[in-house]
C-alpha cells in the first residue's frame, strides 16, 4: 500500500510542478512580450509570441469555451482516475497521465479565469523556410501531446507486459486472444 500511495504523492507533485511551470510561463509572457507581439528567442527558429486563442489549435472551435471546458475536465478526471486507481502499472503510464492532467488543467485555468488561453511558442520561423506553417502553442499544449502520443506508445507495447493476467487487455482491444479463447 506504501508504493501506491507514494506513487499518486509523486504524480500529485509532478501534476503540480507543471502547472505551475505552464502557469509562470504564461505569466512571464504577458508581462515582457504582450506589448511587443514576437521575439525572437533562437534567431530563425524559434520566436516567442504572444497570441490568445479562444478555440483549439489553428483557432477552430472558436468561442466554444464550455465545450473545451467539459471535454477538458472529463479526459482530466479520467487520467487523475486512472493515476489513483493505480492502474496504470509502469511508470511510463503514469508520466503520460501526468503530463495530460496537467496540461489539461493549465489550460483549463486559463479558460475559467480570462476566457482564452495564452498562446507564445512559435516554430514558424523556421517551418516557414520550408514552406510550412503550425500553430503557435504553449506549454500545456507540449504537456497533453507529448503525453498522448507516449500513452499511445505505452498502451500498445508497455501496459500489457506489467499488468496483471485478468487486465492485461485492459487497454490493447486490438491485442490478439489466444486461440484457445477465440470463438
Amino acid at each position: 500500500m506504501k508504493k501506491r500511495s507514494s506513487n499518486f504523492i509523486f504524480a500529485a507533485i509532478g501534476i503540480a510542478v507543471l502547472i505551475i511551470l505552464d502557469q509562470i510561463s504564461k505569466y512571464l509572457v504577458v508581462f515582457n512580450i504582450k506589448e511587443r507581439g514576437s521575439v525572437p528567442f533562437i534567431k530563425g527558429i524559434l520566436n516567442f509570441t504572444y497570441i490568445t486563442n479562444d478555440g483549439a489549435a489553428f483557432g477552430m472551435l472558436s468561442n466554444a469555451r464550455w465545450i473545451f471546458l467539459l471535454g477538458t475536465g472529463l479526459i482530466t478526471l479520467f487520467g487523475i482516475y486512472y493515476i489513483a486507481a493505480q492502474r496504470l502499472y509502469h511508470w511510463t503510464g503514469r508520466l503520460c497521465a501526468v503530463l495530460i492532467v496537467a496540461g489539461g488543467i493549465g489550460n483549463m485555468i486559463d479558460r475559467f479565469s480570462i476566457k482564452y488561453v495564452i498562446d507564445f511558442i512559435d516554430f514558424n520561423p523556421l517551418l516557414e523556410k520550408l514552406g510550412l506553417s503550425f500553430a503557435i502553442f504553449n506549454l500545456a499544449d507540449s504537456f497533453v501531446c507529448i503525453g498522448a502520443v507516449f500513452f499511445a506508445v505505452y498502451a500498445l507495447f508497455i501496459h500489457d507486459k506489467h499488468a496483471p493476467e485478468d487486465e492485461s487487455e485492459f487497454l490493447n482491444p486490438f491485442k490478439k486472444k489466444p486461440k484457445n479463447e477465440e470463438a
